[in-house]
This record gives C-alpha cells, structure tokens and sequence, in this order.
C-alpha cells in the first residue's frame, strides 16, 4: 500500500529482476540468485551515521529512473594507479569522476596541503570515502558543522587547528578537474550509491513540517512535499524511464577496464483484479537500475500503481470489508445538567464538522471533518484527547469508519498515550442509521452502571453517509467511571 500527499490510498506492486553482468559485449542473464525487494532502507555501517547502500524498493513512485551503482575502481592494465578516472553511463545520462589513492592532511605553510595519494590496485567508491562530514571538534556544539550534502563523509573541517586537521584523510572521490584542496573549501561529493533521506538537496523536496502541519496535516505529508524525494540518486544519476535496449558503459569499474552491455528488453504489465470480476492493465515502469559491480550483478525494478477507490458496502461472502443492514429506533431522555446531574452522566462537549471526502465520494480521505467535530467538543468540555478513556463509534465493519476514527485520533493526540479502549455497538445491532446516537448513549451509561474500569470520560462520534460528522463527550461521575 502507498499513499498521495493528498491522503489517497494507493496499492502498489514492485518487480525487481537481477541479472549478471557480461563480459564487454555480451548478453545478460537471469542471475540464478535472484535478490528480493528490500523492505527497509541498508548502510554500509550504522544507520543515520553510515552511507547508504540500499532504499527501500517500497516507495509509492518514482517520477524518474534511478541509476545507481554499489562497486569499486580498479586500476587499468592491472598495474597500481594513484589516480583513475571512472565512469557510468546508461542510456542518455553520463557520470565520469576521479577515485584517488588514500591521503591525509599536512601541515602546509600557511594552511594545510594533501599529501601524494598511495597507489591501488582497487578502491572501493562510498559516500563514506566522499567529501563531506561532520566537525565536531570545538568545545561549543553550536559551533559545530556539517557538509550537509553528505555529512558521513571525510575531509570536512571547520576548525583549522592542526590538532584537529593534521593526519585525517581526504575524499577517495574528486570530481574531474576540481581537486580537493582545503579542509573547509567546497566540493561536490562524488559517488554512485543512493543519497541519504535527510541530505541536501534531496531534504528539501520533503516539503514544510511546521506548527501548521503538526496541527492541520499530520499524519500526511506536506502539501508542498515533492514526489522526485522519492529519487534515491542524485540529479545526475536520475534519467526519464527506459527506452528497450538501452546501452550500459562502465569504465574501469570492472577489472576488465571497459564493459558495454544492452538493458534486456522486458515489458512488464500488471493486471489488476478489481471487484465484479473486473480487469485493469496497468504497464509497470522501469524505475530503478542498481549496479552491483563487485559481485557482477544488476537488478531492474518496474512498478506500477493503482488508486484505491470504493464500491460494494454490504457484507457479502465476496466482500468482507462491508456491514451488516439493521432496523431501529432509539430515544433517549436528557435534561439540564444544572437541574439534576448528581449521579447521572454528563454531556461534557458537542461538536459537529463536514467531512468533504465522503464515503463513495472519490476523495481522498484525511478525517478533515471528524478533526473538526473533535477539536469542537474538546473546546466546549475543556478536555483533551489525552483525557479520554475510551471511544464509542458507529464503525460498521467497513474499513473506511475504522481509518477516520484512527486518523482523527491521530491528528489531535498531542500527548502520548496508551490504547484508547474503542466499542462499536454496530457489530451488535447492525447498521440502523441515527438510531445508533442514543443506542450509544445508553451503551455508555450501562457502562458506567456496571462500574467498567475504563475511566469517566467516553468520547462518542458519529457520521453520515453524506459527510456530517458529530462528537459527544461523555463524563461519568461514577467511581470506576464507563
């Protein structure tokens, strides 16, 4: 399942094929070893501290493709090199840097100078070994920085004490024509694995998390959040989805030197099973291409997606996400709290709201309208969500009233707390429409009576197919309370 910024559901299907990497000019192959779908995004050493190795193959969508490459330089003509140009090219995009031998600072005479780079044979290419960082080195932490374009990189110092500079090492990656040459100078950071979720520029893309957000939006994402976060490879790496056939090139990224191979050319289509015994034929796209150099692999990875939208609502053998139709009728005797509340249960706070994504309306559901009756209520009654004890709702057994309360509870909890018990007298009496306001009423006051050990506060809410939402809160004086 993935979801829009605008809270629509959407169900998604990944295939990723691994394939074996030839010998310059051959055909690839069905690796016999075929690599899963990763479920959760891998490092080359801690989380968060540590470069990416792999993102999760469950992103909702890619607006482009990523080409991406985990692998090692070797040194032409089998013979040690200080320095060796590499290169990826997949169909219409081209990257070429330089992987240089290991070096440290030196102490220079007037700032600090690299020292000559040792010779290799083969050096492996990671963000890790990229330039970027993190100086901590001062005593006061608001002094501290970090190269946010890759901050678990090396090479980056803000502070120029030899103490601090002298003997660390620099990038293993430079871009062509651009030498790193000062701790605190500027440069690109060059690799071809994914870029972290929090660097810049990728970060950006994620759109606006304010107080605004916290207390409208949450859970979903931003209105401003852009779909190209979805991009594990940087701008450079990222090129529009696959012609059949495209041509790779990797210099001096296998031991070979130069490898030149075609794509295979799959089309890939997803068939959908909808309800009614409807099809839908939906073609997944070639998003992602992951070049596994060291272990001469590549895997391909093609999606496809379908918004969810509803149709069928009463429970039936072949639709389990229904209700079951009932008849009542209901009343309930109020009078004013003023008059006679000693003893009896309270209404603590009304509220009402309109909820524009109604069911069957084709809108993507937020719970705007129950947020709205909710945040009523607790004004009225002087209440929170955190002092509530448990919930009594009219959830039918369709999935859809389960959601709203679970994402209106959600958008108002602002303190943690433990699981709010939740009744749903429905499952006793069937749908029966308004009816089930006072029958909800009178579950609460039995409740109550029966000294359940919930808590005194029962937060009630109600809706219509047409979007009106309401909310009662409940408060028992009872000791042991509904």
């Amino acid at each position: 399942m993935g979801m829009q910024p605008d809270g629509r559901e959407l169900l998604v299907v990944c295939i990723k094929g691994t394939f074996t990497i030839p010998e310059d000019g051959g055909e690839p192959a069905l690796a016999k070893e075929q690599v899963p779908l990763f479920e959760a995004d891998g490092f080359t050493g801690e989380p968060g501290l540590s470069a990416p190795l792999y993102e999760s193959d469950y992103a909702p969508c890619k607006p482009f493709c990523d080409v991406l490459l985990n692998g090692s330089a070797h040194a032409p003509d089998g013979q040690p090199a200080t320095k060796v140009p590499v290169s990826l090219q997949v169909g219409p995009i081209s990257k070429t840097f330089n992987v240089v031998g290991h070096r440290v600072w030196k102490n220079g005479l007037l700032s600090f100078k690299p020292s000559k780079p040792l010779p290799f044979m083969r050096m492996p290419i990671s963000y890790d070994t990229a330039f970027g960082g993190v100086d901590s080195n001062h005593k006061n932490p608001k002094k501290h920085a970090a190269w946010t374009q890759n901050p678990v990189g090396v090479g980056f110092h803000t502070i120029l004490k030899s103490a601090f500079v002298k003997d660390t090492p620099l990038p293993n990656t430079e871009e062509r024509g651009t030498s790193v040459s000062k701790p605190n100078g500027k440069y690109r950071p060059m690799s071809f694995g994914p870029m972290g979720r929090g660097w810049q520029p990728r970060s950006a893309l994620a759109g606006t998390y304010d107080q605004n957000w916290m207390d409208n939006v949450f859970p979903f994402l931003p209105a401003d959040f852009n779909d190209a976060y979805f991009q594990a490879a940087p701008e450079d790496q990222q090129m529009p989805y696959p012609e059949e056939g495209d041509t790779v090139g990797l210099l001096n990224l296998t031991p070979e030197g130069r490898t030149i191979f075609r794509l295979p050319a799959k089309k890939i289509m997803v068939t959908f099973f909808l309800k009614n015994d409807e099809e839908k034929d939906i073609p997944a796209m070639l998003d992602t291409i992951m070049m596994e150099t060291d272990k001469r692999i590549f895997t391909l990875t093609w999606r496809a997606s379908l918004p969810l939208k509803k149709n069928d609502r009463v429970l039936t053998e072949s639709n389990s996400n229904g209700f079951v139709p009932g008849e009542a009728g209901a009343a309930v005797l109020l009078s004013s709290a003023n008059q006679n509340a000693n003893g009896h249960m309270t209404i603590g706070g009304i509220g009402f709201g309109q909820e524009p994504a109604f069911i069957d309306s084709g809108e993507p559901l937020r719970a705007e309208g129950l947020v709205q009756a909710f945040k009523e209520a607790f004004s009225a009654s002087g209440l929170s969500m955190g002092d509530m004890n448990c919930r009594i709702s009219d959830a039918n057994g369709e999935q859809y009233k389960f959601k709203e309360g679970d994402l209106a509870v959600t958008r108002t909890l602002r303190n943690h707390k433990g699981e709010i018990e939740i009744l749903h007298p429905v499952d006793c009496v069937g749908e029966i429409g308004a009816a089930i306001v006072p029958c909800i009423m009178c579950v609460a006051e039995a409740a109550a009576r029966k000294g359940y050990s919930w808590g005194n506060n029962a937060l009630c809410h109600f809706g219509n197919d047409n979007g009106e939402r309401a909310v009662l809160i409940l408060t028992s004086p009872v000791k042991g309370g509904i």
